[in-house]
């Protein structure tokens, strides 16, 4: 861990003992990839992406101070720079394996635990929760930073500064993000990590991943390890499959050391097929069941089969996000936290911006702003809260993005949004994007009947149009009104949530006498 010296990192990443005399006494307490936030002391890592060149910047990093850096041999911009300045620079074939070999040393010599979070859908709201329930209101808790969670961002989580020998963090949580088949065995053999959780398992990244077989397949590959101690989420259908063909074929007692957490009616169910099981060590038990549900929060009771059962008010919307709550429950538990610490650590936690954030605006406007991804799964459980008894006949604006990455699959996806949209009433629906024409022509083609029926009025636009010019075409007052907004990240759909703020900041100015034609 931090700080160790540059001819340490010369011999890790290099596998070489012959590191340059210039390097042997500069103490490294960090890395960048980013220029402009570089401090001297720090390794500066070259990245080139699709937008920039980290080693354009070399020259300039290495004016203000900086001792060392981590570049490519292939790269025009090192060969520029003077030969002292190349004398500190540390050459490696392919920068991000070298970059995930610096990662993978530090990760071996932690002395906290590593929680690596996985799942299609959840990953960083339940990462958020963990960290906050870890923290008890007091501790030093370090987490992957927004959804850095892939070839670059893993390492950059393992190496960040706070992983200092001296004053370490109680733990890490780690979200684990896979767009391609073999990635998630190369992330968990970079970060080992001690306890496990899979989220919700749904259609993701198709195009690098292939079928949803596949992708669920990949997911799983988290739980592979032996040594790491799973946390079963049996509300979901798949990894509740996954569960029991284990229990029914290994002939070890794996789940000695896990925790099964499970709603507390599929507990009921489960608990049935497993008393068939003779010699079967049942691990620690985290039920949960939902007690008062709202659009704005679920209070959800937690505990387990003693019949001892705590109540949590969840300020985020759905049962997906109640079930998130009760992982991040069972991983404190599994760390020994008790519920007084819990309770406390529950205390900080924040939302996620754009992940099933609510806040009402003026004029009674409702915006329920999940702008940041979306998939399959999590376009059908946002559709399914709008169906709470408080919204059900509301009027509401939908605006949904398409889902991008579903490969061969997309217009199968995309299709099957009708089947969430069939209880939704009173609503203009505003279909944005190439991908979302096809859930578009299919209403119109084969279920018009539903426009009339649920009183629905729908409507699309080409992704080269700004999408804040649905509210131009939508009829209904922005007044006593829920608006859904949601698609992946790249369809730019905060674009809709500022101008919806701005037309409804402008208007409680109007109102409000600021603003006015008298004044």
């Amino acid at each position: 861990m931090w700080p160790i010296t540059a001819k340490v990192i010369y011999e890790i990443v290099t596998g070489q003992q012959n590191a340059p005399k210039i390097l042997q006494d500069d103490l490294i307490y960090g890395i960048c990839t980013d220029s402009r936030r570089l401090s001297p002391n720090q390794l500066f890592v070259a990245i080139k992406g699709d937008y920039y060149d980290g080693h354009s910047f070399l020259k300039s990093c290495f004016n203000h101070g900086l001792v060392c850096a981590l570049v490519s041999k292939d790269s025009e911009h090192f060969n520029e720079l003077n030969p002292d300045k190349k004398e500190r620079c540390i050459v490696v074939e392919d920068i991000t394996i070298a970059f995930r070999r610096l990662a993978k040393h530090f990760r071996q010599r932690f002395s906290f635990p590593v929680i690596g979070v996985g799942g299609s859908n959840g990953k960083t709201t339940t990462k958020e929760l963990i960290a906050s329930l870890l923290s008890a209101g007091q501790y030093k808790i370090t987490k992957t930073d927004k959804s850095e969670n892939g070839f670059l961002g893993i390492p950059i989580t393992l190496l960040q500064e706070d992983h200092i020998a001296q004053k370490p963090p109680k733990a890490l949580v780690l979200e684990i993000g896979i767009d391609d088949k073999g990635a998630m065995q190369q992330h968990v053999d970079i970060s080992e990590p001690d306890i496990v959780v899979l989220t919700a398992l749904g259609p993701e990244h198709l195009s690098g991943l292939g079928s949803w077989a596949d992708a669920r397949s990949e997911e799983m590959v988290l739980f592979s390890s032996s040594k790491a101690k799973k946390i079963w989420q049996l509300s979901d259908e798949f990894i509740r499959q996954e569960f029991l063909a284990r229990v029914q074929t290994s002939t070890d007692p794996f789940l000695v050391n896990d925790i099964i957490v499970a709603q507390e009616n599929v507990w009921n169910d489960v608990s049935e097929f497993l008393h068939e099981i003779k010699n079967l060590i049942i691990p620690r038990l985290v039920l949960w069941r939902l007690k008062e549900g709202s659009p704005f929060h679920s209070v959800i009771e937690i505990g387990n089969l003693s019949g001892l059962f705590l109540p949590f008010s969840i300020p985020l919307p759905g049962i997906h996000n109640a079930q998130n709550f009760a992982l991040a429950f069972a991983v404190s538990k599994i760390l020994g936290l008790s519920d007084l610490d819990i309770e406390k650590g529950f205390q900080t936690f924040s939302p996620p911006e754009r992940r099933s954030q609510i806040s009402v605006l003026s004029n009674n406007v409702t915006l329920y702003d999940d702008s940041y991804n979306a998939s399959p799964l999590s376009i059908k459980t946002a559709l399914e809260s709008l169906n709470n008894a408080q919204w059900k006949e509301k009027n509401k604006i939908i605006i949904l993005g398409d889902m991008l990455d579903l490969g061969g699959e997309s217009n199968y996806w995309h299709e099957k949004i009708v089947t969430n949209l069939t209880p939704i009433q009173n609503a203009d629906l505003c279909l944005y994007g190439k991908s979302m024409y096809d859930c578009y022509q299919l209403i119109k083609r084969e279920h018009s009947d539903i426009e009339k029926s649920n009183n629905l009025r729908i409507f699309w636009l080409d992704r080269s149009i700004d999408p804040a010019d649905f509210f131009s075409m939508i009829k209904s007052p922005l007044r006593d009104c829920i608006v859904l907004v949601k698609g992946s990240n790249g369809m730019k759909l905060d674009r809709v949530v500022r101008h919806l703020k701005q037309e409804c900041q402008q208007h409680k100015l109007f109102t409000t006498g600021e603003c006015t034609d008298e004044t």
